[in-house]
């Protein structure tokens, strides 16, 4: 195991640490003593750089796991506004999300989402304001509604199903790129609610392009040319006509003051304490934000589950057995009586984690085991490397659902964050994981599933996605 400690700098002395003296010796050491020196962050130079660039700019999270690695838990790379340091680690994780918070700030490390979720979205909000936006939106998501989401979720998933069956012969589909926008389509409906999406059926397009945009690799996002053909165009293009749905759609609400159980809905009539709302553009960004956040990270997990069952039909018998052995509508309640399936989906979050990364903006100098962190660095914490470290877990590349069994080692705090942690836990991971969960109980209990590509599948975008997709053979089973 690498010692994470290796890089510690030592301290030069200082006055408390001398022998008493006369009180000019005292002076005149005080004028002589330099303050402890820190080293600064380490990282690849000259073609050692070019080449790590390279690669990131093909697949960012690979490079940091290299570089990992090689210089521990701190080191930098990059250039102008696609430099970071990067930190990576339980205690990095620690340090940026518990011990100094104040000296992190969101809004300016989240800016290249901004464009997509506005100024207001919860992920790129800084205090007080994430905190208000983050209570008013928090009922949204309480265990009560999620029941009633179920249904939601199933109706999508049986439409999807239907149209993989001929005949009752087996069907190859790519998995990925058709549960996609089912996904979307769930997340849009109890997000948005079901008559905005009978309006608006471009809503769902426009989101998914956005995305598409969001997913290019950081320096790809930087050249943002309104040129035919260019994918920046197509986003403004999405954007556009999504904004104008959306804004048509919340001045219709007010004005006819519309009630129901959406987000949407609930972002309309929610108050402070101080008996103030959210304006117009507040509930346009926090609406699309979470949509446009939830429905690309869900659908990727969903489709990295399904590949590492495929890739392990040893656990995918015994978690069949288990789906097998529960009969009739699936509830909240049953989920929670299905111990392999939630460990299935923890060991795929940790593997492929849906946000492999962590963002924050600098404000200060700060120290981090004798490295100096320069005050308007752009950091990053790199949950996917934290996940995939042996500092943390045994063999860990390998997929062991069981490390999730009960009576099983906790993982250390902060080696584990598919959703974030304390305040900025992500505020709709049960809806994701419900979404993961009866999809894939759906998903079972209709087809056997087998594997369908033809070349080792990789991982690629911001959101850790199958690249080129999840072809697989789907065969439809005897109803149970």
């Amino acid at each position: 195991m690498r010692d994470a400690n290796r890089h510690h700098a030592t301290s030069t002395p200082t006055e408390s640490s001398l022998p008493e003296s006369s009180a000019s010796k005292k002076s005149a050491l005080k004028t002589r003593t330099e303050p402890t020196t820190l080293r600064q962050v380490p990282g690849p130079r000259g073609l050692e750089h070019l080449r790590i660039m390279e690669r990131a700019a093909t697949y960012i999270n690979l490079a940091v796991v290299d570089l990992y690695e090689r210089y521990g838990e701190v080191f930098t790379f990059g250039f102008g506004p696609i430099r970071f340091v990067w930190l990576v680690g339980a205690d990095a994780n620690r340090f940026a999300l518990q011990e100094h918070p104040e000296s992190f700030t969101l809004s300016k490390a989240y800016s290249f989402l901004r464009p997509i979720g506005g100024a207001n979205a919860l992920i790129a909000s800084d205090e007080p304001d994430h905190l208000r936006r983050r209570r008013l939106v928090q009922p949204a998501f309480h265990k009560r509604r999620l029941e009633r989401i179920l249904s939601i979720i199933a109706s999508y998933n049986e439409a999807l199903f239907d149209t993989w069956v001929t005949d009752e012969r087996p069907a190859t589909v790519d998995l990925y790129q058709q549960t996609r926008p089912t996904v979307l389509a769930i997340i849009c409906e109890t997000l948005l609610g079901a008559d905005t999406l009978r309006r608006y059926p471009g809503l769902v397009s426009g989101v998914s392009t956005m995305m598409n945009f969001a997913n290019l690799p950081f320096l790809a996002q930087q050249f943002k040319l309104d040129l035919p053909g260019v994918p920046w165009r197509r986003f403004v293009r999405a954007r556009r006509q999504t904004d104008a749905a959306l804004y048509e759609d919340i001045r219709r609400r007010r004005r006819h003051a519309e009630t129901g159980d959406d987000v949407l809905a609930m972002l309309l009539d929610a108050k402070d304490e101080a008996g103030e709302g959210l304006s117009d553009v507040e509930v346009r960004d926090q609406a699309l934000s979470l949509v446009s956040a939830g429905f690309d990270t869900t659908s990727a997990a969903l489709a990295w589950a399904v590949y590492l069952l495929l890739e392990h039909p040893d656990v995918l018998e015994r978690l069949r057995e288990e789906i097998d052995g529960v009969t009739g509508t699936v509830s909240l309640e049953m989920l929670g009586t299905l111990p392999l399936l939630d460990q299935v989906v923890k060991e795929t979050l940790r593997l492929y984690p849906a946000a492999p990364a962590g963002l924050r903006y600098l404000e200060r100098d700060l120290d981090y085991k004798g490295i100096l962190l320069p005050a308007g660095s752009q950091v990053a914490f790199s949950i996917y490397a934290t996940h995939r470290s042996a500092a943390y877990y045994d063999a860990p590349l390998a997929f062991r659902p069981e490390r999730w069994a009960e009576g099983r080692d906790a993982p250390e705090p902060f080696s584990y964050l598919p959703f974030g942690a304390l305040t900025r836990y992500c505020i709709g991971s049960s809806l994701a994981t419900t979404i993961i969960k009866l999809s894939l109980i759906q998903l079972l209990r209709r087809f056997d599933v087998a594997p369908a590509w033809s070349a080792p599948v990789q991982e690629t975008g911001n959101t850790v996605q199958p690249k080129g997709g999840l072809p697989v053979r789907v065969t439809p089973r005897s109803r149970p």
